[in-house]
């Protein structure tokens, strides 16, 4: 089998050379000799020091055409046909007219007519043109005359276009004009578009589309619209040419674009009509209006869903809402994510007051239109609220600031926390422990004044305004400050105290200890319920005198044990020396198997070979040896994956 490469292949091979190839090009065209004994499969040798020699010489036109004349020289008493072959192939890539008498041998061989068509392709000047001209006019065969008719559009010369347009128009065979057809839409050339445009519609209508394109591409906006206009209106043409013709007008914005599309809305043929669907957004708007009406009031089929679609992207959301009506579930549904997507205010109250009078699956569809809406909406959903006045409006309403946790809506929704409806008190809560306050004092006077059965949204509300707090020190001071306002109200005060100990701040560890201090039994143990989920290591020295205390009483002391090694196991981020004195105090402090446990866990994750003394003094306990095994092996793989190299220095030192 030949190893043999198409010339179009070859010379993308060349074009993509990189420049470096240059130093190692050869110096002469000797080894072009070699081209007379080429055979394919054998010789590939000579075909890679071409590339090199073109890729080399591509800026000195003397050196190719040295290439050339060598390669024709050889070519031409070469014995076999790959070495003509390799010839055409480097004069289509680097000769010029002088070779042509070369190339015309070689048209009349059987074997090298490829190679010759491809070459004077490549050369594409208007001699070579000319030549293919004349032997597509002398050949007889079919086949060949339909590889000539194709190689003169591929060369994409304005000389082909007269030869070719002859061709179309003339020839009795009707393959050889559809093929001249195609190759002067694929010329791309202006007077390959002329003669095209030349020829009777009923022809060559799909070419002069091609032609037509063409045209706009290359700037003669003029000739593309009147071929492109009188394709689209010639009613004897089958719709899909006038479809393609009209779109040629609009993508480009030919001349009479706007008079086309104005005609395309009228248009009888659906297919045609679609078309002012496709391009809505260039038509008038008094075009636009009567299209819509038209769409509204049309039966709910799929063509009429598949042009809301297209016009939804291209309209205002006021001008959607009729489309909120439809009884067609996918136009409404179409619609309904055009307004949720880009709102405006009269888009949004309708869709509001279809929300307030829904009930069912209904209400959730609005409700899902509603809650996708753009947080730049957040200020109309406060301002409806602020405005609301039946009931179930409001509790609406708060349902949607709830689940849009529109943070603008807080003080709207702050006389509704005062209601005297049950229902509306209670949903104002709800969103309001969804969205928090902008300052503590707002959240903790809420949490202070509410009724029981709202409490636990009031905690939310101060959860979720500390959250949005830019100063979240300041906002722990704050609920630090409330304590004593609170005294009277255990519940809310055991509050204050875990939300003090989760926010982790100075001011509240120091609020904490001072509490603990100066507290009976009882506060000191509520402080220490509040430590149990203190973010970092802070606390944990202080805890661990509490633990170690004998004069303590023993809850405080299990208390405080327990959490510190609550804490220390969250520590993870401390600097590994903190951890390990941290762990080995643990283990000092343990009292039983469930604390040896906790103790064998953290130490296991610290990425040091000291802890591994931690591990194996809780090892010495039979009953925990299973736990041991595994803690062992853990930490043995953390020091793996940790320090590699260190680890297995540990090891051959415990061996030794």
């Amino acid at each position: 089998m030949s190893s043999r490469l198409s010339p179009l292949l070859l010379l993308l091979l060349v074009l993509s050379m990189p420049a470096s190839r240059s130093a190692a090009a050869p110096a002469d065209t000797a080894f072009a000799a070699g081209i007379a004994g080429f055979a394919y499969g054998e010789n590939a040798g000579l075909e890679a020091t071409a590339f090199d020699y073109i890729a080399g010489h591509h800026d000195d036109p003397a050196a190719l055409r040295a290439l050339a004349s060598a390669a024709r020289e050889a070519g031409s008493r070469a014995a076999k046909p790959d070495g003509r072959a390799v010839a055409a192939w480097i004069i289509g890539l680097t000769g010029d007219d002088s070779e042509l008498d070369f190339l015309k041998q070689l048209l009349r061989s059987r074997e090298n007519f490829p190679d010759a068509v491809s070459a004077l392709v490549q050369l594409r000047t208007g001699a070579a043109v000319a030549a293919l001209a004349a032997a597509c006019n002398q050949e007889t065969d079919t086949t060949r005359r339909l590889a000539l008719v194709s190689a003169l559009g591929q060369a994409r010369s304005p000389e082909a276009a007269g030869p070719l347009a002859a061709l179309a128009r003339d020839t009795a065979q009707p393959r050889i004009a559809a093929a001249a057809r195609a190759a002067l839409a694929a010329s791309q050339t202006s007077e390959a578009c002329a003669a095209l445009a030349a020829l009777p519609a009923a022809e060559a209508a799909s070419e002069q589309v091609v032609a037509a394109r063409t045209l706009a591409i290359l700037g003669q906006a003029s000739d593309a619209a009147a071929l492109a206009g009188r394709l689209a209106s010639a009613a004897t043409l089958p719709v899909e040419t006038r479809v393609a013709a009209a779109r040629v007008v609009c993508d480009y914005d030919l001349p009479g674009a706007g008079e086309l599309l104005a005609a395309l809305a009228d248009a009888k043929e659906p297919a045609l009509q679609a078309l002012a669907y496709d391009y809505f957004a260039r038509l008038t708007a008094a075009l636009q209006k009567k299209l819509l009406a038209q769409l509204q009031a049309a039966s709910a089929t799929p063509a009429a869903y598949q042009r809301v679609v297209t016009v939804l992207p291209a309209i205002s959301a006021t001008d959607a809402l009729p489309f909120l009506s439809s009884r067609n579930q996918p136009i409404r549904e179409a619609a309904m994510r055009r307004v949720a997507l880009e709102p405006d205010r009269a888009s949004f109250d309708r869709v509001l007051s279809e929300y307030a009078k829904a009930g069912g699956d209904a209400a959730d569809e609005w409700l899902a239109v509603l809650v996708a809406m753009p947080r730049q909406t957040d200020g109309w959903f406060a301002a409806a609220l602020a405005s609301a006045k039946k009931a179930d409006e409001q509790i609406k309403l708060c349902e949607l600031v709830k689940r849009r946790a529109a943070q603008s809506a807080a003080p709207a929704l702050r006389p509704l926390l005062a209601a005297s409806d049950a229902k509306v008190r209670a949903a104002a809560f709800g969103a309001i422990g969804a969205i928090g306050f902008d300052h503590a004092a707002d959240a903790l006077a809420l949490l202070l004044s509410a009724p029981p059965s709202d409490r636990r949204e009031a905690v939310n509300a101060v959860r979720a305004s500390y959250r949005r707090s830019t100063d979240r020190n300041a906002f722990a001071s704050a609920v630090v400050a409330a304590l004593d306002q609170a005294a009277s109200q255990p519940q809310i005060r055991d509050f204050l105290l875990t939300f003090a100990g989760e926010s982790g701040t100075p001011a509240a560890l120091f609020a904490l200890w001072k509490i603990y201090d100066d507290g009976d039994a009882a506060g000191r143990l509520s402080v220490l319920r509040a430590l149990a989920k203190w973010p970092d290591g802070t606390p944990l020295d202080r805890l661990a005198e509490i633990a170690a205390d004998a004069a303590a009483p023993a809850n405080l002391r299990a208390l405080a044990l327990r959490d510190y090694l609550d804490i220390l196991a969250r520590a993870t981020g401390a600097p590994v020396a903190e951890r390990l004195r941290h762990a080995g105090r643990a283990l000092a402090l343990a009292q039983s198997d469930q604390d040896r446990l906790a103790v064998l866990s953290a130490a296991s994750a610290i990425p040091d070979p000291k802890a591994r003394d931690i591990i194996d003094a809780i090892g010495k306990q039979p009953e925990l040896n299973a736990e041991y095994d595994a803690a062992r092996k853990a930490h043995a793989a953390l020091l793996k994956n940790a320090q590699p190299k260190n680890a297995a220095d540990d090891d051959a030192g415990a061996e030794e």
